[in-house]
C-alpha cells in the first residue's frame, strides 16, 4: 500500500476536520474479553470477508462518537466525559488502520488512488502469493452450519461430566484389556500390508480426522457460532481436513476460546479410547490393525502436529488465548524486530505495540524459536519439492522457495535498516555492530580456512579374529595380550568331555576288534564272522579319526604371524565358549591401511604431501598423524565401506540399490593415507574423521563451488 496516498488522506482530514470518513454500515461491533488486566475490548467485524478486529477503549469511545464527523468535536467530547485522553494523532491513526484494512465507505480521487495503489501492490506480490497458494491452499466443500445445528443436541451426551467418567472406566477396561494381550498387541501392523490392510487404514484416518474437525465445529456451535465451511486443506499437496471457526473472535469467554481450540484434539483422544477398547474385542484382521493405528499412532501424530505452536494450528490459537494476545506471532515477530533493531543500532525507541512489558522476553523468545523452525521447515519443504519433481524443476523450486521464504525476509529487514541510517549515531551499540559486521565479512571472504575434514577409516591391512569352530571348554591359555606370535602357533587348547568319552569309547571297540580278530586269525569256520567284524572294526577307526579330527580343530593356531592385539574378557581355563565367543585378535602391525573419502569441491586443494590428522571416534584412542599417498581418479560409483555409509551410521549420505549396493549421493573420491609415526595400537577397525591441510579458500567461495556443482549436476547441463 502506498504511504503517500495514506498521508494524502490523513492531510485532507486534517485541512477538512469537520469531514471524517464514513464507516461502512454492514461493520458489527462486539464486545470482546476483558483483558488480563481488566481493560475491556470490542471485536470489529467484516461480514462480507468475515474478518475480525480488535480495538480497545480509546478506539471504541472514538467509533461511538464517529457519526458527528467533527474530529474537534469528538476529541472534546472524550476529553471531558471519559478519563481518557485523545488528540489528533490518534484520530488519524484509527483513520489510517480503517483505510488501510478497507473498513471505510471509499469517496473521492484519494480513495481511489488508494484502491489503485492496493491493487499495484498485490500484483507485485502476486508471484509470492501464487507460491504461497502451491504451498498451501484451501478447498472448501460443504457448509455444514444446518448440518450441525440438527446435530448439536444429539451429542450434548458427549459434553456432560457423565460421559467423561463414562470414557476414563472405558480407558482403564481398554488398557486393562490389551495389557494382557501385549504380545499381540505389538505385531498387530503386520495385517496392514495388505490391499485391504491399507483400504481400512484409509477409512480409520479418515474417520479419526473427520471426528477430530466435528469436535472444533459442533464445540462453536455449542456456543452459537455459525461455521461457515468445512473442507481440505492442501500443504505442499497433503490433503488435512481443516474447519473454519473464524467466528470464536465473537467470544469475550476465554475458557470457551480455549474449548473451541482444543475440542479437535479432544475428540480424536476420545476415539483412540473407544478404538483401544473394541481392538482387545476385535479378531485378528485387516480391520483390528486398522483400530489399532487409531488407538495409537493417529492421536500421536495429532498432537505432535496440532499442539505445535509454531504453525497457525491448535496450539498456536490454545497459546494466543491463553496469553490473551490477539494476532500472537504478528505481535511477537514486531517485538522481536525492534528489540534486534536496539540490540544492534541503540535506537531507544519504545516498544511497538500494547503488549504488556513483563511479557516482551516471552514473545521475544517465542518470535526467535518460530524464525528459527520456519527456517527448518520451510528447509525441509525446498528439499521435499526439490527431490519429489524431476532434477530441473525441483531445482527451480527449491530456488524459489527458499529465495521467497528464507532470504526475502532477511532482504527486507535489512532493506529496513537502511531505511534508519539517518537515525543512527555512533554508540556502543553501533560500534559493537559494526565490528562484528567487519569480522564477519572478513571471515566470509578471507581464505583462511586451510584444513579440510572427511570421513575415514583406519585398520590393519592383515589380521584376523579367533573363534572357537563349536562348542568346547577352554583348557589351557597360551598367549596374552602383546605377545608376539607365529603363524601355525597354538594358542588356545580347547577340549569337549562327550568328544573325548566318544572317542575313548571307539579306541576300546577298536582294540576289542583286533583282539578277537588275532584270535580267530587260524579258525576256518570264523572265515565269515571276521568279515564282518573286520567292517566293524574299519568303521570305529574312521570314527576315531573323525573324532581326533574334532579334538584337533579345538586346539585354535594362529593363522598368521603378528602380535596379539586383544584377547576376550574374563577368559579363563574351565570357561565354556562356543562359535560366537570372540578369543582374540591377531594382526600384523607393520601394516595399517587408512581411507578418507573426498567431496569433488576439496580434491584440488590437496596433493600427495598433503598432511593431516586421523581423529578417531573413540575418546581413548589418541589422535594419529597421517600424509596424503594417492588420490582417486575417479569418482567412487558404488561405495564399498559400508561402514561408512549413512545406512550403517556412517558420515556418506547413500542410496541402496535393489541388488544391495550402495550408490553415494554426490561425487566422492578415495583417497590412500599412510601413518607418518608410530604405528599406533588400534582395533581391526576405527570409523573417524581425517582433518587435512590444504590450500586456503574462504567460506564464500567453498559455498559458490558447491552450489554451483549441485546446479550443474542436478540440472543436466
Amino acid at each position: 500500500m502506498s504511504t503517500a496516498v495514506l498521508e494524502n488522506m490523513a492531510g485532507q482530514t486534517r485541512q477538512t476536520a469537520s469531514q471524517l470518513p464514513p464507516l461502512r454500515e454492514d461493520l458489527d461491533l462486539i464486545p470482546g474479553p476483558t483483558s488480563r488486566y481488566g481493560a475491556p475490548t470490542w471485536t470489529l467485524h467484516d461480514p462480507v470477508r468475515n474478518l475480525f478486529f480488535r480495538i480497545g477503549w480509546r478506539e471504541f469511545e472514538l467509533l461511538c462518537r464517529w457519526h458527528s464527523e467533527n474530529t474537534a468535536a469528538i476529541i472534546a467530547d472524550i476529553n471531558s466525559n471519559t478519563t481518557l485522553h485523545v488528540n489528533e494523532h490518534d484520530v488519524l491513526a484509527l483513520v489510517r488502520f480503517l483505510s488501510e484494512n478497507n473498513l471505510l465507505v471509499r469517496q473521492g480521487r484519494a480513495a481511489l488512488d488508494l484502491l489503485e495503489a492496493q491493487y499495484i501492490a498485490s500484483t507485485q506480490l502476486r508471484a509470492g502469493h501464487l507460491l504461497q497458494k502451491y504451498l498451501f491452499f484451501r478447498v472448501p466443500l460443504v457448509r455444514p452450519d444446518a448440518f450441525l445445528a440438527r446435530t448439536l443436541p444429539r451429542v450434548a451426551l458427549f459434553y456432560s461430566r457423565r460421559f467423561f467418567h463414562l470414557l476414563a472406566i472405558l480407558l482403564f477396561t481398554g488398557l486393562f484389556l490389551t495389557l494382557r494381550q501385549w504380545d499381540s498387541f505389538l505385531q498387530t501392523f503386520s495385517y496392514l500390508y495388505s490391499p485391504a490392510g491399507i483400504a481400512w487404514l484409509v477409512v480409520a484416518l479418515l474417520f479419526a480426522k473427520t471426528a477430530h474437525e466435528l469436535g472444533h465445529a459442533l464445540t462453536a456451535k455449542r456456543y452459537g457460532l455459525r461455521v461457515p465451511s468445512m473442507g481440505i486443506a492442501f500443504l505442499v499437496f497433503w490433503p488435512v481436513l481443516y474447519t473454519d471457526t473464524t467466528d470464536a473472535w465473537r467470544l469475550s469467554n476465554r475458557r470457551q476460546r480455549l474449548a473451541i481450540s482444543a475440542a479437535g484434539m479432544l475428540a480424536e483422544i476420545m476415539v483412540a479410547i473407544i478404538a483401544l477398547l473394541l481392538w482387545s474385542l476385535m479378531p485378528e484382521g485387516p480391520v483390528r490393525s486398522a483400530v489399532f493405528i487409531i488407538a495409537t499412532t493417529s492421536w500421536i501424530m495429532t498432537l505432535f502436529v496440532n499442539i505445535n505452536p509454531f504453525l497457525r494450528f491448535d496450539g498456536y490459537h490454545l497459546l494466543a488465548d491463553y496469553l490473551e494476545i490477539p494476532n500472537l506471532q504478528f505481535r511477537a515477530f514486531a517485538l522481536a524486530r525492534w528489540k534486534l533493531r536496539e540490540w544492534l543500532f541503540g535506537l531507544g525507541e519504545p516498544a511497538p505495540g500494547s503488549v504488556p512489558v513483563d511479557q516482551h522476553r516471552a514473545l521475544i523468545i517465542y518470535a526467535w524459536l518460530t524464525w528459527l523452525y520456519r527456517l527448518a521447515l520451510f528447509t525441509g519443504i525446498g528439499l521435499l519439492v526439490y527431490h519429489l519433481l524431476f532434477k530441473l524443476a525441483g531445482l527451480l523450486l527449491l530456488a524459489a522457495v527458499t529465495g521467497w521464504f528464507i532470504l526475502r525476509p532477511v532482504y527486507l529487514e535489512v532493506r529496513s535498516w537502511y531505511g534508519l541510517r539517518e537515525r543512527l549515531h555512533w554508540n556502543r551499540h553501533t560500534l559493537i555492530t559494526g565490528l562484528l559486521f567487519v569480522l564477519v565479512v572478513l571471515g566470509l571472504v578471507l581464505p583462511w580456512n586451510s584444513h579440510i575434514n572427511a570421513p575415514a577409516i583406519i585398520r590393519y591391512s592383515h589380521y584376523a579374529y579367533l573363534y572357537p569352530p563349536g562348542p568346547g571348554q577352554l583348557r589351557e591359555i597360551m598367549v596374552a595380550p602383546g605377545d608376539s606370535v607365529t603363524e601355525q602357533q597354538l594358542l588356545f587348547r580347547l577340549g569337549s568331555m562327550k568328544l573325548d568319552h566318544e572317542h575313548a569309547l571307539a579306541s576300546r571297540r577298536i582294540g576289542m576288534y583286533q583282539l578277537q580278530l588275532a584270535r580267530q586269525a587260524t579258525q576256518a569256520s570264523t572265515i565269515e564272522s571276521n568279515q564282518v567284524m573286520q567292517k566293524e572294526l574299519a568303521q570305529a577307526m574312521s570314527e576315531q579319526h573323525g573324532y581326533a579330527e574334532q579334538q584337533e580343530r579345538l586346539l585354535i593356531r594362529a593363522p598368521l604371524q603378528g602380535v596379539v592385539m586383544e584377547m576376550a574378557d574374563a577368559l579363563t581355563p574351565g570357561r565354556w565358549v562356543n562359535e560366537t565367543t570372540r578369543l582374540a585378535l591377531v594382526v600384523q602391525p607393520e601394516e595399517i591401511h587408512i581411507e578418507a573419502y573426498l567431496p569433488e569441491v576439496a580434491l584440488a586443494r590437496i596433493t600427495t604431501h598433503s598432511k593431516g590428522t586421523f581423529y578417531p571416534q573413540q575418546p581413548d584412542i589418541i589422535p594419529v598423524p597421517v600424509q596424503v599417498s594417492s588420490i582417486g581418479q575417479a569418482s567412487l560409483t558404488v561405495l564399498e565401506e559400508p561402514w561408512q555409509a549413512s545406512r550403517y551410521e556412517g558420515d556418506i549420505p547413500v542410496r541402496e540399490q535393489p541388488d544391495g549396493t550402495l550408490v553415494p549421493n554426490q561425487a566422492i573420491y578415495q583417497i590412500q593415507l599412510r601413518v607418518t609415526d608410530t604405528n599406533p595400537p588400534i582395533r581391526q577397525l576405527l570409523r573417524g574423521q581425517v582433518r587435512i591441510k590444504g590450500e586456503p579458500q574462504s567460506i564464500i567461495s567453498r559455498i559458490w563451488q558447491a552450489v554451483a556443482a549441485v546446479v550443474i549436476r542436478e540440472s543436466g547441463f
